[in-house]
């Protein structure tokens, strides 16, 4: 039995420029196993800037930035189970492993808070298509708002 060794390394960063801030986090990882069993990408990038302000006596927060994401390619096994109307079988299972990563993301996001109420608004993979893998090219819309009742 092979022995599974993962190992890497993390940095992050905070800046404070006025009522912006800059985080970067960059991730390299290491693994000793076939990539077709275990996959996880080596390098990881993440930077985002923003800016957050409250207005009116703090009642209402702000916060309105992008965030840009990067990984390098890496082996991704996707689970696909056919389905019968007429029979649902175990066999049919397979797995039908290709690659992710490689191209950048960039996500726009908006957050307000009112009292104790935080509510939500993203908008995820601006731009940066890739024509040769249209499964990562999805423009993805999230909005929804958290209430924490007893504070």
């Amino acid at each position: 039995m092979e022995k599974f060794f993962l190992y890497g390394f993390n940095i992050k960063t905070t800046h404070d420029i006025w009522k912006f801030q800059l985080n970067n986090i960059l991730s390299y990882q290491k693994y000793n196993s076939d990539s077709l069993i275990s996959s996880i990408p080596n390098f990881l990038s993440r930077s985002t800037i923003f800016y957050q302000d409250s207005y009116f006596h703090k009642a209402l927060f702000i916060q309105t930035g992008f965030s840009f994401h990067y990984f390098s390619k890496f082996f991704y096994q996707k689970k696909d189970y056919p389905f019968d109307f007429q029979s649902f079988s175990f066999e049919k299972e397979r797995f039908s492993p290709y690659q992710i990563g490689g191209i950048p993301f960039v996500d726009y996001f908006f957050n307000f808070k009112i009292h104790r109420t935080m509510f939500y608004f993203k908008i995820q993979n601006i731009g940066f298509y890739d024509i040769y893998n249209p499964h990562d090219n999805k423009l993805v819309i999230k909005t929804g708002l958290f209430w924490n009742l007893f504070t």
